[in-house]
């Protein structure tokens, strides 16, 4: 549910090779900036050639969208296990997973990368985004049709999201992440009190 269909028909060998990449991308990444970080560091770390690297990839920000999106779905795919489908329990495990993982990527982040910071964060709203309209598509199929739109609700609840993980991430205010994620899964779905 959460790998794209186009990554499940994609040839093992394909596979390999673009493990391969990534994991010289990661390893890269911990040791200088991504600015510093060329093709040829890349394709040299993975023992494959240039030609290869661009038969998989367009360049290095390609490469880092591709990592970004699936290290995000992984970590969404490790907390809700098999469990799919729009409810208040599932919101919070999404709001969980997105509060990890960001945690882990403003800490490991490069001092020298914040402006890549902007393409980073714009890939995982859109992984929210996208699996949110899945949830809800879904859900409005199960139950009839509805008044709801889907795009702008998935919208709104996937800036909410991002926005309670970032916060989450950069301020994390003593309380448990599962009393965090609850507060914010009553401010989607029930909004906030009015004084």
């Amino acid at each position: 549910m959460l790998v794209t269909s186009f990554e499940e028909k994609l040839d093992p060998r394909v596979k390999r090779t673009r493990k391969l990449l990534t994991d010289a991308f990661e390893e890269l990444v911990q040791e200088k900036s991504l600015h510093a970080i060329t093709v040829q560091d890349i394709a040299e770390r993975a023992t494959v050639n240039r030609a290869t690297f661009y038969a998989h990839f367009d360049d290095k920000y390609a490469l880092m969208d591709h990592l970004v999106a699936s290290s995000y779905r992984e970590t969404v795919k490790n907390k809700l296990a098999d469990a799919c489908g729009f409810s208040h329990e599932n919101l919070a495990l999404l709001i969980e997973a997105t509060c990890e993982f960001l945690s882990r990527y403003t800490s490991s982040c490069h001092p020298s990368d914040e402006k890549y910071r902007p393409l980073i964060e714009t890939q995982i709203q859109a992984q929210i985004k996208g699996l949110l309209s899945r949830w809800l598509e879904e859900h409005t199929n199960e139950n009839g049709p509805s008044n709801i739109d889907i795009e702008i609700t998935s919208t709104v609840y996937s800036w909410a999201i991002f926005g309670a993980g970032m916060q989450w991430a950069q301020h994390s205010n003593g309380s448990t992440l599962e009393d965090y994620s609850a507060d914010v899964v009553s401010l989607i779905l029930d909004g906030a009190p009015v004084p």
